[in-house]
């Protein structure tokens, strides 16, 4: 059925869900898992400052501490269940892109990400990453709540 599972990480409690569904459902395939995180890049529009090197050092800085604290815990969970794991950090891209690269680059065969149920009106207003996922992935989407 399926070879090998990407699972979406961003410290969330839904990726959290997502991650434990994702290795459960790993170990009971006996199969391995990529769990991935993605950062974008800075953009001055969120910040409302323009960029200056440093602060674009301390932004990558910052988001590479975080993606590797995300990535440990997660591979804890995964060697503790006894699941063979990859981890994967994404720079750079959208989020939603970046999980689908992801994948791809693990040669990934289901997608298995977090959504924080916000509704169709949170939708309209911030977007949906698991919904972007959904749309553009190649491959089968599980969506953990």
């Amino acid at each position: 059925m399926y070879h090998h599972l990407l699972i979406a990480a961003d410290g969330s409690q839904a990726s959290e869900k997502a991650l434990t569904h994702g290795i459960a459902l790993a170990k009971a395939l006996s199969i391995g898992v990529t769990i991935a995180t993605v950062t974008e890049a800075w953009t001055a529009a969120a910040y409302a400052t323009l960029p200056t090197p440093s602060l674009i050092r301390a932004y990558e800085k910052a988001a590479a501490e975080n993606a590797a604290g995300i990535l440990a815990r997660a591979r804890e969970a995964a060697d503790g269940a006894g699941v063979a794991c990859e981890t994967r950090h994404i720079k750079d891209r959208h989020v939603p892109e970046g999980i689908i690269e992801a994948a791809e680059l693990g040669q990934c065969d289901l997608i298995i990400v977090g959504s924080q149920g916000h509704g169709a009106m949170g939708r309209i207003l911030l977007g949906s990453t698991a919904l972007k996922v959904l749309t553009l992935s190649p491959v089968p989407v599980l969506v953990c709540r």
